[in-house]
């Protein structure tokens, strides 16, 4: 990362790189700087100094792709976090781990550890649209809802506040995470009208230009019908249903 800041900026910060990646890092360097305000650098290092080197060149390059002024709010995991949950769950000190959307087993870097520290918590839920390999392990396997039948609401950036809601009726019998802790903690109605009564709330509220915005929606559906998307969208859709038909 020092390597690329330097070449970048033009500095001469002092730097120990292995010579066999050396050109490598150069070369992606070279190209990044060259790209100018259309290039842009992400990382995935959960360091703050790091993260403090890619915001510098990215205000080097000036990229079009980067504003520091509306960050996105959607990456807040912690390798920390993650790795004191495997020590608790190998010194068999979690009684019930529930997972939603992600999939450790396959991902973690460590999979054997938290593999060997799943098997000994009594009860383990996997909420997933497949039965991937955390999922087979689990004791109990939940098939979610896609996305496109789903209801929800985002702050994709600082500030900011939107709604998603579902394009298809639920193709097979799934429910919603959300509408699940709503049930385990008591709280009655669906999780469409705790979006709907927590959306109330906001000044600019979506559901009171219902109208306008189905007129939107409509036009936004024909366009699709027009350019022959909605038939490639069903297919995709019907072929995510093969994977849930055997959904244990």
């Amino acid at each position: 990362m020092v390597q690329i800041y330097n070449i970048v900026v033009g500095a001469s910060v002092p730097v120990t790189l292995d010579e066999k990646f050396k050109a490598e890092v150069v070369k992606a360097a070279q190209q990044l700087k060259a790209s100018g305000t259309k290039g842009i650098l992400v990382s995935g290092i959960e360091d703050k100094n790091a993260q403090l080197l890619v915001l510098a060149i990215n205000q080097a390059l000036a990229s079009e792709a980067f504003n520091t002024a509306g960050t996105r709010q959607i990456r807040k995991g912690s390798n920390a976090v993650v790795a004191q949950l495997i020590k608790d769950l190998n010194a068999g000190s979690v009684h019930t781990l529930i997972m939603s959307g992600v999939n450790p087993v396959y991902t973690l870097a460590d999979s054997a550890s938290f593999v060997s520290g799943l098997k000994k918590v009594k009860t383990s839920v996997t909420f997933s649209l497949k039965e991937d390999e955390t999922a087979a392990i689990s004791t109990i396997a939940a098939p979610a809802p896609h996305y496109l039948e789903s209801w929800g609401d985002v702050v994709i950036t600082k500030g900011t506040y939107s709604l998603t809601q579902p394009t298809i009726r639920p193709i097979f019998d799934t429910k919603q995470f959300q509408d699940v802790l709503l049930s385990v903690n008591g709280t009655p109605g669906t999780f469409y009208d705790y979006v709907k009564f927590n959306d109330a709330r906001f000044p600019y509220n979506l559901f009171r230009i219902k109208g306008f915005s189905e007129k939107i929606v409509s036009a936004f559906l024909v366009f699709l019908y027009k350019m022959n998307l909605l038939r490639t969208i069903a297919k995709s859709i019907l072929k995510l249903g093969k994977s849930l038909s055997n959904f244990r």
